[in-house]
C-alpha cells in the first residue's frame, strides 16, 4: 500500500481549533451578570411590592435587575480596562486617575456635607471624570434624602466627557429608580426611559428600555386616579 505523504495527510485531517479562552471568559462573565441581575430583580420586586403593591412589584423587579446588571457591567469594564493597562501597556504616558480616597473616608465617617464639598473640588479639577458627580448624587440619595439634588448630579455625571456607555446607562437607570422608588413620581421616569431607548436603539439595552417604557405607560394608564 502506497503511503500517504505527511503533508497531504495533515491537509485531509485539518488542524483542530481549540475554543478561544476569550469566548469562555465572556460566557462565564455573562452567566455571572445574569445571576447578579436575578438577585437584584428579586430584591427590587420585594422592595417595590412593599412600597407600591403589585405595580411596584413589577417595576421594582425590572429596575432592580437592570441596576445590578449595568452596575456590575460598569465595574467589570473598569476592572478590565485597568488589567489591560497593567498587562498590555501602550508605552504612552497617561495621567493617573485620582482615587478620591479622602472624600470616601469622609463618607465612611458620616461627614456627608464635608464629603460633598470634597467631591465638588474634584469635580472642578477633573471635570471630564463622571465619578465625583456620581458620588455626590449617591450621597444626596442614600444619606441625605435629597432626591432631586441626586437627580441633578446624576445628570451632570452623565454629561462628563469621559463617561462610558456602561456608565451612561447606569446613571440613567439610577435617575429612573430615584423618580420611581424615592420620589414616587413614575411619570417623570418616562422621558429618561425614552432617552435610553433612543440613545441605545438597536442594542439589548435600548430594547429593554423600550419594553419598560411601554409597560410603564400601560401601568400608569390603567392605574386608578388618586
Amino acid at each position: 500500500m502506497r503511503p500517504v505523504p505527511r503533508r497531504r495527510y495533515e491537509e485531509k485531517l485539518g488542524e483542530s481549533k481549540p475554543v478561544p479562552e476569550t469566548d469562555l471568559a465572556e460566557r462565564t462573565r455573562r452567566v455571572r451578570l445574569a445571576y447578579y441581575a436575578a438577585v437584584g430583580g428579586v430584591m427590587g420586586a420585594w422592595v417595590g411590592s412593599f412600597k407600591f403593591g403589585p405595580i411596584g412589584f413589577m417595576i421594582g423587579g425590572v429596575l432592580g435587575s437592570a441596576l445590578v446588571y449595568y452596575g456590575t457591567l460598569a465595574l467589570s469594564e473598569g476592572a478590565g480596562a485597568l488589567m489591560g493597562k497593567i498587562y498590555h501597556p501602550s508605552g504612552k504616558s497617561t495621567p493617573r486617575r485620582p482615587e478620591y480616597s479622602d472624600a470616601q473616608a469622609l463618607v465612611l465617617r458620616g461627614l456627608f456635607q464635608e464629603a460633598i464639598d470634597c467631591y465638588q473640588g474634584y469635580a472642578a479639577e477633573y471635570s471630564s471624570d463622571p465619578e465625583p458627580c456620581a458620588a455626590i448624587a449617591r450621597i444626596y440619595r442614600d444619606h441625605l434624602g435629597q432626591y432631586q439634588e441626586a437627580v441633578s448630579w446624576f445628570r451632570r455625571a452623565r454629561l462628563a466627557q469621559d463617561v462610558t456607555a456602561a456608565q451612561e446607562i447606569l446613571f440613567t437607570r439610577e435617575i429612573i429608580e430615584t423618580y420611581i422608588s424615592k420620589l414616587g413620581e413614575p411619570r417623570r421616569a418616562i422621558p429618561e426611559l425614552a432617552r435610553l431607548a433612543d440613545r441605545f436603539a438597536g442594542t439589548r439595552e435600548g430594547e429593554l428600555a423600550k419594553q419598560e417604557l411601554k409597560r410603564l405607560r400601560e401601568q400608569l394608564r390603567n392605574a386608578p386616579e388618586a
